[in-house]
């Protein structure tokens, strides 16, 4: 008797790279198409106090390997795109943008970079009620371009609101 049900979350938490971290937020919509099994679109801002900021977009399906009366752990992947931006290239920047800047030939001002990336992680469900649930998770993000591969892990507390018709935690009927 279950029908499909829709999310609307709010995150923060922060992303670490290179040994820098930076604290990031975003929000995300999802579709619960089994009681176990999600996809998720995701918006994620981060600032690193210095170069770069970035804005990223992920498409995530998510899958509950066991269910207790109010926890599920979780598994992720999917696919994304970062969006990099540096104001005023330095001795900062990460080798993955530093090295495509050089071939471009565009040590000037400003730089902005688009990539696809790769996302993996966990994280575990926690149902207050029947609508309301906290998710913290890790994932790790790999943005790639040609042969290289720059890792990027982010630790995040999602607050998560389920529009349904049915129940997600049936003992709280």
């Amino acid at each position: 008797d279950w029908g499909h049900g829709s999310t609307l979350s709010l995150f923060a938490g922060s992303a670490v790279a290179d040994g820098h971290a930076a604290g990031l937020a975003g929000a995300a919509i999802g579709w619960e198409l089994t009681p176990r099994w999600s996809i998720e679109g995701a918006g994620e801002w981060q600032e690193w106090g210095r170069d770069p900021d970035g804005f990223g977009a992920s498409l995530t399906t998510h899958y509950g390997l066991w269910r207790t009366r109010n926890m599920m752990p979780t598994v992720l992947g999917g696919v994304g795109l970062f969006r990099a931006s540096f104001d005023e290239p330095d001795s900062t920047l990460p080798e993955f943008y530093r090295s495509r800047l050089a071939a471009q030939h565009r040590m000037g001002r400003g730089a902005t970079f688009t990539d696809p990336s790769l996302v993996a992680g966990f994280g575990l469900a926690a149902f207050v009620n029947r609508h309301w649930s906290i998710q913290p998770d890790a994932r790790a993000v790999v943005f790639t371009r040609h042969d290289h591969a720059y890792p990027r892990t982010t630790f995040t507390v999602r607050v998560v609101y389920h529009f349904e018709d049915h129940p997600v935690t049936p003992s709280r009927q």
